[in-house]
């Protein structure tokens, strides 16, 4: 009878694991690449530029984004909405826009490295934002989230190698992911992408901008 439970677990696990890789490879096939624009922040003040957060330091309604770069969701509210909240609310200095990482189980350990990548860069070199539309926009591959290829990507970005590597495997590095998932379970984040507009859960639809729209405009009149 153990010997039944114990190749039935084996068997369960196997399927867990078949699955997970199914659902990486999706991701990996279904996210739609374009180019990136190496130009797409230069309406923005580099002040404005900090890190994961976009927009002015004094701008009235904020924009919080919980999100994992292998989600797919998250890269259809990045395709829909990111460029329009720049050009529109951000550009003007009316909303600061700011990523927050929530890397999911489901997809590790790429979205754990991936979210670990995106913190060592907008660190060492703050060039988050060009790192982030790599992933979300760039040319997709079963490597992309291999060591080997953040960083190449963190080089292209102006980060030293040596310095992140040590970044890469920092328990402060982890330690900060962490506590940027906690701090997202905290609020009710129990998926990805999750949006907050001034603190509040935005129950819209992620993929539709001008509910998004309307919900920041809404947030600027109150």
């Amino acid at each position: 009878m153990g010997g039944r439970n114990l190749i039935g677990l084996w068997i369960v696990g196997g399927a867990a694991v078949i699955t997970v890789a199914l659902i990486v490879t999706i991701v990996l096939i279904e996210r739609n690449s374009r180019s990136v624009d190496a130009g797409a922040y230069d309406a923005i003040p580099a002040a404005w530029i900090n890190g994961t957060e976009l927009g002015s330091p004094e701008a009235p309604v904020v924009l919080q984004a919980f999100e994992d770069f292998l989600c797919p969701h998250c890269g259809q509210f990045n395709a829909a909405a990111k460029d329009r909240l720049v050009e529109e609310f951000i550009v003007p200095g009316r909303v600061r826009f700011v990523y927050e990482f929530f890397p999911l189980q489901i997809f590790e350990p790429e979205s754990l490295a991936a979210a670990r990548a995106g913190l060592c860069i907008s660190e060492l070199a703050n060039q988050f934002w060009l790192y982030h539309d790599g992933l979300f926009f760039g040319e997709r591959g079963a490597d992309r989230y291999s060591m080997p290829s953040l960083t190449d990507m963190a080089r292209n970005l102006g980060v030293p190698e040596n310095d992140f590597v040590e970044c890469m495997g920092s328990t402060e590095t982890q330690t900060r992911i962490s506590a940027s998932i906690q701090n997202g379970e905290t609020m009710g984040v129990t998926g990805t992408p999750s949006l907050f507009i001034n603190g509040q859960q935005y129950e819209g639809s992620a993929v539709d901008y001008d509910a998004i729209k309307a919900a920041l405009n809404a947030a600027l009149q109150s």
